[in-house]
Parts: C-alpha cells; structure tokens; sequence
C-alpha cells in the first residue's frame, strides 16, 4: 500500500490533506468529515491529496468508501495539472454508502492530485469518507 488516510504516521509526510476552497476537515473515529464553508460557497470544494512521487506506467489503484450525508452529489478527483486521468463519473450520491476501486496511470512523470469534490454551491455539503487508499 502506497497510502491510507487513516494510517495517522502518514500526516508528517508530505502527502498531507489539502482543504480545497477553504473546506472544513474534521477527524472522527472511523471517518474523515469534510464539509463546505457555507460562508465560502464555491464550486468544488472538497479534499485533495498531492503526491508527486508516482512512476509513470505503472498500474495504481483508488479504494475509496464515503457516505454524502448532506448536498447532492460529490466526485473523486485523479488529475494532474494538465490531464484528468479518470472521469469526472465516479459519484457519490446522497444518503448512499459507496465503495469504489479506480484504477488509473500516468502516462508521464508529474504530481497528481486525489480527492473528493463537492458537485455545485449553494447549498451545504458534507461527506464522510471511511476508507481512502491508494495502492
């Protein structure tokens, strides 16, 4: 395993959570609660997670669980600066325990960024994720 979010020795690497739009974080036993600040209201805020020490060609893979408890959708996000690597298409709906396993690859040597987003603004989001790994 490359990463696990709820492995806490991984938080003075520097693959450390990313508040993206001023999004609230907030550690809970079993789940990572991120939410919006509802006085920010932005499109896509979120969590992201930067890592820029994965090769090229080689073949990884998301494990991702998260429950949306409030608003009405949410994405994972694999991108690097210049290329989306997965879809905008795996989502999180609301009131909906969801796991998914995503496998994805860089073509090129370069940082990426991994997450989850908030879909829209104005109104309050709040997602619960209880698994986050990276293989």
């Amino acid at each position: 395993m490359i990463y696990d979010l709820f492995d806490y020795a991984n938080y003075s690497k520097p693959n450390t959570i990313i508040k993206h739009k001023k999004s609230i974080i907030s550690h809970h036993a079993g789940f990572l609660k991120i939410e919006n600040d509802p006085i920010i209201d932005r499109v896509s805020a979120g969590m992201l997670i930067k890592f820029s020490d994965l090769l090229p060609n080689y073949p990884y893979k998301l494990s991702i669980e998260a429950e949306l408890v409030s608003g009405d959708q949410a994405f994972v996000f694999i991108e690097s600066a210049t290329t989306r690597l997965v879809p905008r298409t795996w989502l999180f709906d609301l009131n909906k325990l969801q796991r998914y396993e995503i496998p994805f690859q860089l073509n090129t040597p370069e940082d990426i960024r991994i997450g989850v987003l908030f879909c829209n603004k104005g109104m309050k989001y709040i997602i619960h994720i209880t698994e986050f790994n990276l293989n």
